[in-house]
This record gives C-alpha cells, structure tokens and sequence, in this order.
C-alpha cells in the first residue's frame, strides 16, 4: 500500500522545523511526506536538510498550491492531508494506516488540539457542534485513491486562500463514502495544530475549547520542541 503525506509550507520557519522533524519520524511507517513550498531555494534547502520531498509553486491561490501537491501524488493508494504546523503522535499514523488496510475512503478526526505559545497553552476541541456536527476535521484527513481519482485529484477548489477544509467536504458530499470517524480523545492518539500569529484560523477562533495539562502533549516526541516555541 503506496500512504503519502501533502503538507504546504510557507514562511513559519521555527514551526516548519518542528513539523519536518515529525515528519522525519513518520517516514518510519514508510509513507512519504511531500512538501509544497513557495519560497525557492529558501524553503526546499529546509525541506531537504530533512530528507521530505519537494516541490514549488506559489503561495496563492492556495487551493492550487494543494492541488498542485495532489497531483504529483496521483497514483498513491492514500494521501493524508497535514499542515505545516500540524505534528501527529506515532499511534495516530497506526491507527490510520489501520483504517486504510480496512478500505475506508476518508479517514479524520472529529475532534482537535491546539497549541498557542503565546498562552503556553494546549487546548482541546470536541468538534463541530449544530448541522457539521460529526464532521472530520481538515487536519489528518486522509482520502482513497478511489475517491481522490473521482475528484480528479482536485479536492480543493483552486481560487480559494482559505476555507480549504469546506470546499473538500463539499466536493465530498457528491460522492458515496465509506468513512472512519476516529475521536482522538477516546483512542489516545494525537494530532495538535501549533497556533501562531499568522496562522489563517487563530487560536481563539475555537468555541468551547477544553484547557488541558502540558503533559497531554508529551505523547509527542517533539513536545520539548514545541512548548519552547
């Protein structure tokens, strides 16, 4: 089974070398990591020094820039679609890699947690709440090769900066899914979004949140990494 991991970067230079560390570490569960940059020879040197693939393409749209991404990837049995500034625990990817030898099509979370170094804070979230309620998340979402080569390996509209996680769920509500709702909290898995300044959706943006210990973080080979940002 052919698992990719698409992640765009830009900028967030501390936070990137967090990620691609991680990234380092997933590479164990042989699944490659692919790096969309926008910055030259500045972000594929940084992409390189941790051995991630690499590819260029500018920053905006940055439904493009997915694409773009996507579409190198064509052919892989599963993609999982990460940020730059989302680190995942080694039991998360083993519970995934689970569900794909199960043949879902889409795999998520329904729940997150964020990390503001600006708070020293870690915060949970349960999910979304009203008509999105049991939706997965953008973070770790991880689609088939039978979906993504119904979307044409575009699941994101390419005109957009933001609301990524939207358009996929709308491309994917055309088509019949066999998912895999996987609730972090319950499974003791992990997969924390590092927020900082220029983060497209802040910290504060979540209703709700759940403050939780800094140990919850530890699950993370980086954590040291992470609470010294």
């Amino acid at each position: 089974m052919k698992v990719a991991i698409l992640s765009c970067m830009w900028q967030r230079k501390s936070v990137f070398r967090i990620f691609a560390q991680s990234m380092k570490r997933i590479k164990k569960f042989d699944v490659l990591p692919l790096i969309v940059g926008s910055e030259g020879s500045k972000s594929k040197s940084l992409a390189k020094e941790y051995g991630l693939a690499y590819i260029e393409y500018p920053n905006a749209p940055l439904g493009a820039k997915f694409n773009a991404g996507m579409k190198v990837l064509r052919g892989m049995d599963y993609v999982m679609v990460l940020g730059s500034d989302d680190i995942i625990s080694d039991s998360y990817m083993e519970l995934f890699l689970q569900e794909m030898h199960k043949g879902y099509d889409v795999i998520g979370t329904i729940d997150a947690y964020y990390y503001s170094p600006i708070k020293k804070e870690l915060g949970y979230w349960g999910g979304y709440e009203t008509r999105r309620q049991g939706e997965t998340i953008g973070m770790g979402r991880t689609l088939s090769k039978r979906v993504l080569d119904k979307l044409d390996w575009t699941p994101w509209r390419s005109d957009i900066n933001k609301g990524l996680d939207g358009s996929m769920t709308s491309k994917l509500s055309n088509i019949r899914l066999k998912q895999s709702k996987i609730k972090m909290i319950d499974t003791g898995i992990m997969a924390v979004d590092i927020k900082i300044a220029t983060n497209i959706t802040s910290y504060g943006c979540f209703p709700n949140l759940e403050i939780m210990t800094i140990d919850s973080i530890k699950i993370l080979p980086e954590w040291k990494q992470i609470i010294k940002l």
